[in-house]
């Protein structure tokens, strides 16, 4: 099966489920969780979707255009792309830290081709290149910096808020980590496709527990005071005769 959910980083909140299986590619998740509902569409007027290469698509950005919903995402390694011109790139002042982002180039483009038939041309969007140092414990392990091509229509922030937005997309990998991790979402109900949907339903209705149990307790995050809680609570439990104890999260 394939999950995807559209998710607001800062409250840790699924907004929407689409389960199908795996030959539906996410492209055209995303046409059916947003682009084809036209009441949701509206409602994320004025928003920025940060999405991967898996959504990447030149007609799918002219739709998000049309209902004035933002965009940010990865250059495709394929995408046929025009510069239109270089902004300028501010200098740090030297008594400035550095920070994990260095912009190498901020420039307005042409996306598509006009000789594609069946593609689009988009016009006037914007094209930031940096350099992302890695976190300090990732550094430590070795890991290079990364330089990413980031294209938004977003022309009012500046260009190291426009990389900032797109890395703030891997907070939906870190929600599915914890969902499969502690949430136990891959330990399925059953093989039917009701079964499927009531194991998704069931580990996002945790999952909202759990934050609304963050912010009772005053905790910005879900753990790791709430795993400890949790498998306190478990460990005073017991299961009905005849089943056997589950496994602690987070042990």
């Amino acid at each position: 099966m394939r999950v995807q959910v559209p998710y607001t980083p800062a409250w840790d909140l699924p907004e929407h489920v689409l389960i199908t299986d795996t030959r539906t590619p996410d492209g055209q998740g995303l046409e059916q969780t947003l682009l084809d509902d036209p009441a949701r569409l509206a409602a994320w007027r004025g928003q920025t979707l940060a999405m991967d290469l898996g959504y990447y698509g030149h007609r799918r950005f002219v739709r998000l255009r049309a209902a004035q919903v933002h965009f940010v995402t990865r250059r495709h390694p394929q995408a046929h792309l025009t510069v239109e011109a270089d902004q300028p790139v501010p200098v740090p002042l030297p008594a400035c830290l550095p920070g994990r982002i260095r912009v190498l180039h901020d420039q307005r483009v042409t996306l598509g081709s006009p000789n594609n038939r069946r593609g689009a041309v988009l016009r006037g969007l914007r094209l930031v290149t940096a350099t992302v140092t890695p976190q300090p414990r990732a550094a430590r392990q070795g890991a290079p910096p990364v330089t990413y091509e980031v294209l938004t229509d977003r022309w009012d922030l500046p260009a190291a808020e426009v990389v900032q937005l797109y890395l703030w997309r891997w907070q939906i990998e870190l929600f599915f980590r914890w969902l499969k991790r502690y949430v136990y979402l891959l330990h399925l109900l059953g093989y039917s496709r009701n079964a499927v949907e009531l194991t998704v339903a069931l580990a996002l209705l945790v999952h909202l527990l759990t934050v609304l149990a963050a912010h009772a307790l005053g905790a910005n995050r879900r753990s790791p005071v709430l795993r400890r809680a949790w498998a306190g609570c478990w460990a005073n439990s017991r299961p009905p005769s005849g089943l056997p104890m589950p496994r602690p999260p987070g042990n």
